[in-house]
């Protein structure tokens, strides 16, 4: 059956084609007018066009910590231990996936840290996967308005913002990738020509795949549902459809094996009431309301309303109206999936199975730190295109009666992608900066503790890098109603404990700030240096504690807190702050050195050098730091700059010049 073929509507769904015409009239198929390739090329530029305003956008949620703030992308002699055991023990971030981390690795050689072309890769990994979806389904066979139709919709669909605007979330796009190059290697593996090459290339790029991210877990078993329903080529035997999918899932089981050696469990998070609900209410609660959680995917998917940055995890009983009008639908969709495919409706069989298949490794059977998220329908949104790919070439087909106008079997298919790709623009820009996304995100989400406690560290920065620090109480008051807010939202969540530390020690409130960092590395099992330090700082200020005991306690803390997380700046940065203080300048050189090794970009760590190679009479060391700092000094607070250029220039009035540039102050 050939490209021009025309699916038609029977009683058992989506089933087959039939040629195409009128009677006495042979009307020009709209789908024939440009070669496949040259469709599928402007359908990509489409997608990339849609995205493209996220060029523009900053580093946000996570991308603070996964690349920002990640020392081990700047060792690459020390990628290999991502391979072991001994990564996960020095807490590189997101060690469990291995190749996402190598991914970000990379692109930080080749990018530094400009946001615009971190933000350009995940722009082009959603076209790549795009083309792969499209060049797939074309070796499956499927008429070209399935392969366009499809590629189109996945490609502008604007559940994807989130995944595309956020760059630490582009593992899902490039484990989706991964995926797909590996079914198409697959399916290549069918053809008799180099079968063992194509069916190792296959694996090694499932195990890659499911090593970036385990949503590409049900591929295999996707792949082969794909050769029982939409291969319309000639048929090929069951044995090497079967042989295919346990290629793809050797793939996955090494890559799951690795985890479980290197991890030590599948599942990495541990236990964590904090983080995870299911571990605070039980999973009864948590997957009632996971029924809930996946009919809002569909919703969202087909009408793309209630899209945010921000979801508050939530249990639910399952004796309740909702509850059960949730599980029923999703009860009824499966089994008209199953019905599909006794009919033989094919595409509808596919389209439906697929995608619970792949909604699996997110349906909250396993513990996950957020149960929802509109990223984690990225790839099961892939299956639904197709079939809403179908839908719209039927409803065209329904369309059009008059021959002379056969470009109006489009009209259902531009008129979803328009749709969907307006909708992902406004999608994108909550993304733009932390504080808008937060804003936003507190907006549309206003029972989040997490949402809470961030904007109000993000008011803290922000009055912290001005030139005059708050005088009163009155300027902060609106940070203490977030960091309040977060703890009575939610006092399990350490996140307002770090909220209202920080906001003590904006107002010279040592103790209170120990407490709070106290009760926060109570509650932490994640990134739990961010409470050590606090502590070790906070500790030198407490005045019910002799004087000795202090500094011993805030050392050991920090010496334990620099072996636990070698890669972690901060960390670095902060011991070489209190070294400075009680004294030891060289501990404290050191440390700074450290500190900018894994961070070169951070300048505040340059100056704070600066200040101490000032503080011991050295103005060579202090130029050389201050020529490394001052072409990033243009936004720093002017008040802050000209002290350190009038130091400078005092410090080589006393000691000579040190180097054989003008000098800093006439």
């Amino acid at each position: 059956m050939d490209e021009g073929d025309r699916l038609r509507v029977t009683p058992s769904g989506l089933k087959g084609v039939t040629p195409s015409g009128l009677k006495g009239v042979t009307p020009v198929d709209p789908w024939r007018a440009l070669p496949p390739r040259t469709l599928l090329a402007g359908t990509v530029a489409l997608v990339i066009v849609v995205f493209l305003p996220a060029v523009g956008f900053d580093f946000v949620y996570d991308d603070h910590w996964t690349i920002v703030g990640n020392g081990f992308l700047r060792r690459p002699a020390d990628w290999p231990l991502l391979f072991g055991h001994e990564a996960i023990r020095r807490h590189v971030p997101d060690a469990f996936r291995p190749i996402s981390v190598l991914f970000d690795g990379i692109t930080y050689l080749v990018f530094g840290l400009r946001p615009s072309w971190h933000h350009a890769v995940s722009i082009a990994l959603h076209a790549i996967v795009t083309a792969a979806t499209a060049r797939w389904l074309g070796r499956l066979g499927q008429p070209v308005q399935i392969q366009i139709g499809t590629a189109a919709i996945f490609g502008t669909m604007a559940i994807h913002a989130e995944a595309i605007a956020v760059i630490s979330y582009r593992e899902d796009l490039l484990a989706a990738a991964l995926g797909l190059a590996a079914c198409l290697a697959a399916q290549r593996s069918l053809d008799r020509p180099c079968r063992l090459a194509w069916e190792a290339t296959a694996c090694a790029l499932i195990a890659l795949a499911t090593g970036t991210k385990w949503s590409v877990v049900p591929l295999p078993f996707v792949w082969w549902l794909a050769q029982v329903h939409l291969q319309r080529r000639p048929s090929t035997r069951t044995v090497a459809r079967l042989r295919g999918a346990a290629v793809l899932g050797l793939g996955v089981a090494i890559a799951l094996a690795h985890r479980i050696a290197t991890a030590g469990a599948l599942n990495p998070y541990g236990v964590d009431p904090s983080r995870i609900m299911a571990h605070r209410i039980g999973i009864g609660p948590v997957l009632s309301a996971s029924a809930h959680i996946h009919v809002a995917y569909a919703f969202r998917t087909l009408i793309p309303l209630g899209l945010r940055p921000e979801y508050v995890d939530f249990g639910a009983p399952w004796a309740t109206l909702t509850t059960i009008a949730a599980l029923g639908l999703l009860t009824s969709v499966l089994g008209l999936g199953i019905w599909a495919w006794r009919r033989g409706a094919p595409i509808a069989a596919f389209a439906i199975l697929a995608a619970f298949a792949l909604a699996l490794p997110t349906s909250n059977l396993a513990a996950m730190p957020n149960m929802q998220a509109d990223r984690f329908m990225y790839l099961p949104s892939l299956p639904i295109a197709i079939g809403l790919a179908a839908v719209c070439s039927i409803l065209g087909e329904r369309v059009v009666t008059h021959p002379t106008h056969p470009s109006a079997r489009l009209v259902p298919l531009v008129a979803f992608v328009v749709l969907q790709g307006s909708i992902a623009q406004a999608a994108l820009q909550p993304y733009r900066s932390d504080m808008r996304l937060w804003t936003v995100a507190l907006r549309r989400a206003p029972a989040s503790a997490r949402a809470h406690a961030v904007l109000g560290e993000l008011g803290i920065a922000m009055l912290r890098g001005r030139d005059d620090p708050p005088q009163d109480t009155s300027e902060t008051a609106d940070i203490a109603a977030h960091c309040g807010m977060a703890l009575r939202l939610d006092p399990l969540d350490p996140t307002g404990y770090f909220c209202d530390a920080q906001l003590a020690l904006l107002r010279e409130d040592g103790d209170s700030a120990f407490r709070a960092f106290e009760a926060a590395e109570a509650l932490s099992t994640q990134r739990l240096e961010r409470a050590s330090l606090g502590i070790a700082a906070t500790l030198l200020t407490r005045t019910d504690l002799p004087y000795p005991e202090r500094v011993q306690r805030s050392l050991e803390i920090l010496d334990r807190v620099e072996r636990d997380h070698p890669y972690i700046p901060e960390v670095f940065a902060v011991s070489a702050r209190v070294h400075h203080r009680l004294g030891r300048p060289q501990d404290a050189r050191v440390r700074y050195a450290v500190a900018s090794s894994l961070h070169p970009e951070r300048v505040d760590v340059l100056l704070e050098a600066l200040e101490l190679e000032l503080d011991l009479g050295h103005a060579a060391g202090a130029a050389r730091l201050w020529d490394q700092a001052e072409p990033r000094l243009r936004n720093r607070p002017p008040k802050l700059t000209s002290s350190l250029r009038r130091k400078l220039a005092d410090a080589q009035r006393l000691f000579g010049p040190s180097t054989s540039h003008d000098p800093l102050i006439p």
